[in-house]
């Protein structure tokens, strides 16, 4: 074999490894995914010391309350902002709930310690009367005194009466109000949240396939490549 053949080696190989890859990039985002999301946590500060008062600051949570001490998790109401601004898929997020395609589900996570019986307990969206959740109805959470993860299906139908529930409608109301890309939110209030996380997943079925290269079309053009390639090394 010449050795102008052999010095293409490196560039073959590296021209279709980039057209696998576009390749694979491609079929995903036309054939797998028929839906984005969106992801905003929030997080409490470790260092956090119970004081008496009616206002404190604990990371990224505002307590507040009435039985004179606040940050022990017993008669706290934690308030926060679920905040997507920094998540890089908010503006597509945006243009796709704005030209009307489904919010296909919302999930809720909660890291927290319960101080008491959660039975009068309930986590929702501030500014709008309800949608919340009650505890009383959920399973799997944690043991009093013991920290653990909630997970929360928030279009489930078991988590509270009918005019307390969530809907595509209300999530959407409080994310376009107010803060913009943003949902208020709070938990009342026997347990301390060390950390809150919100995910959103709309339908991107309407985004134009045709934006992005058919893998065929990619795999012809690293062909095209390598072919120009071995001409230039020929007539050199």
């Amino acid at each position: 074999m010449s050795t102008q053949f052999k010095s293409l080696f490196p560039f073959v190989r590296q021209m279709f490894a980039t057209t696998i890859t576009l390749a694979t990039t491609a079929f995903c985002f036309t054939g797998g995914a028929a839906a984005i999301s969106i992801t905003s946590t929030v997080n409490s500060d470790p260092n956090t010391v119970p004081v008496a008062g009616t206002s404190l600051q604990d990371g990224d949570f505002r307590l507040t309350g009435s039985a004179g001490r606040l940050g022990d998790g017993l008669d706290d109401i934690a308030f926060w902002d679920f905040d997507f601004n920094g998540d890089p898929n908010v503006d597509i997020f945006k243009n796709l709930i704005d030209s009307g395609s489904s919010l296909l589900s919302a999930n809720l996570s909660l890291t927290m310690t319960p101080m008491n019986s959660l039975s009068t307990d309930a986590t929702g969206i501030t500014r709008i009367i309800g949608p919340s959740v009650l505890m009383q109805g959920l399973s799997d959470i944690p043991a009093v005194g013991e920290t653990g993860i909630l997970e929360i299906d928030l279009f489930s139908p078991l988590i509270g009466p009918n005019n307390l529930r969530f809907t595509p409608e209300k999530i959407l109301s409080a994310f376009n109000s107010g803060t913009p890309k943003s949902i208020p939110w709070f938990f009342q209030d026997d347990a301390r949240i060390s950390s809150a996380t919100l995910e959103l997943v709309v339908d991107s079925s309407s985004l134009e396939e045709t934006s992005i290269p058919e893998p065929s079309s990619i795999f012809g053009l690293g062909v095209l490549g390598v072919a120009l390639l071995v001409k230039q090394k020929q007539s050199v």
